[in-house]
């Protein structure tokens, strides 16, 4: 009986260890296409800068509604698990459509689709994570770096057995194999979901509308400070994906090592393995404020070096160690600043809304973020390019140095007036509940 209390604290390993299943197929489907998508539309498609833009803004658009339904859904209908199942399911077909489509207008249309099922899932699986996770600052970065282990295995996989060692002209052609193996991996994405945990709906709480409750809670300083940075953070986060492949393409083409490109774009992830195990020990050493201070000053230096890599006088080893270092960045920007944010706002949301504050929080960093940073994207590379197609010569400074300072303001604005009170959630959540 001593013990008890000190149990009661731990979440069972099998409950663990099918938490941490889900969360590697989750991004195991989204690390398959998502690094080298950009330069895919251009180089194997022939997509303009602009076209690419639109694409990845569509990316993000499905989902701008999601959080009036799937939030809903979850918080007041149906078990979070089979909302995934089914949505993981119907993405993983679509993207097996979009493995053969060529044309501008179909391959919108189908990432548009396709967002609108995958995107809201990303805020789901945190959802039922944290739903079964006692100790969620401990065990939750652990449980979520399987996501960042799946988001790695496809590009090394896929380079190995379908890229490895092939002429540029050949790795540009086969590219769409990405598309092939995220289609298969959303479909056993959606059985698995079906043997995840049970997560029902919490029906009893309460009888409003659960979204519009968390819009409500937008008036507090806390979440207001948040979202608002959120939402520039996103635009620089999208921004990224856009040209980081054509960025690393440009650098290891020095050596002839365009091959190697989704490889080392893995650099990312690798280093996000390790912010995700200190994240648990950084807030309670820290503070929310100054973690997600320093993750969003991570945003702004990774832009800066990406500039450096490509336009600073270096040898082609300094120009690799630079921009290596600079996805090395990437790792501490998703961990510091959006893992601990949706770690931040389940703490600090009412428990009949969690999975609103989940959906209506991912639509600010995934959707409205996405899309204005995939056409802020597009702007910048026809403004800032010459040529087309895999021979587009790219001004690096411009491109890179515009979002670095974008970043760097929302540093100044978390430094300046996210409540540092409230890296102490308990008191957030207890005021929250005396509404």
């Amino acid at each position: 009986m001593n013990h008890a209390p000190d149990a009661a604290m731990y979440t069972p390993r099998s409950v663990k260890l099918r938490l941490c299943g889900m969360m590697f197929l989750q991004y195991f489907v989204q690390g398959a296409y998502l690094p080298i998508v950009a330069g895919y539309l251009t180089d194997t498609l022939g997509f303009s800068e602009s076209n690419k833009g639109w694409f990845m803004a569509a990316i993000g658009a499905g989902p701008i509604l999601a959080p009036l339904v799937v939030g809903q859904l979850v918080d007041r209908w149906f078990s979070t698990e089979r909302v995934l199942a089914a949505f993981h399911f119907a993405a993983g077909l679509l993207m097996l459509a979009l493995y053969k489509q060529t044309e501008f207008g179909p391959v919108v249309a189908i990432g548009t689709l396709y967002s609108v099922l995958y995107i809201p899932t990303t805020m789901l699986t945190n959802s039922l994570a944290f739903h079964h996770l006692r100790d969620r600052n401990a065990d939750f970065p652990i449980v979520r770096l399987w996501g960042t282990i799946g988001f790695i295995v496809p590009a090394w996989f896929v380079g190995f057995y379908f890229l490895h060692d092939l002429p540029k002209a050949e790795v540009i052609q086969k590219q769409a194999v990405v598309f092939l193996v995220s289609g298969i991996g959303g479909l056993v994405m959606g059985l698995y979901c079906l043997t995840l945990p049970h997560t029902p709906p919490d029906r009893a709480i309460s009888g409003k509308f659960a979204p519009g409750v968390v819009f409500e809670l937008l008036r507090r300083r806390e979440f207001s400070v948040l979202f608002g940075v959120s939402f520039f953070i996103a635009m620089a986060h999208q921004y990224y994906f856009n040209f980081n492949p054509s960025l690393v393409n440009n650098v290891l083409a020095r050596g002839g090592y365009e091959s190697w490109a989704a490889r080392f774009m893995t650099i990312s992830q690798i280093t996000e393995i390790g912010a995700m195990t200190l994240l648990g020990t950084a807030i309670a050493k820290l503070g929310y404020k100054r973690v997600l201070t320093i993750g969003a000053a991570c945003y702004a230096l990774r832009c800066v070096l990406l500039a450096g890599a490509a336009t600073w006088p270096l040898g082609d080893g300094a120009a690799y160690a630079v921009a290596g270092f600079a996805q090395a960045l990437h790792g501490f920007c998703f961990s510091f600043f959006l893992a601990a944010a949706f770690i931040y706002l389940d703490q600090a949301s009412p428990p009949d809304v969690k999975g609103s504050m989940q959906t209506v929080y991912g639509v600010l960093v995934v959707g409205l973020g996405m899309v204005v940073g995939g056409i802020w994207g597009g702007w910048m590379g026809d403004r800032f390019s010459t040529g087309s197609g895999a021979d587009t010569v790219y001004d690096w400074n411009p491109i890179w140095l515009g979002c670095a300072g974008l970043a760097a303001a929302c540093t100044l604005v978390l430094a300046v007036a996210f409540p540092r009170t409230n890296n102490d959630v308990s008191k957030a959540s207890s005021r929250m509940s005396d509404d």
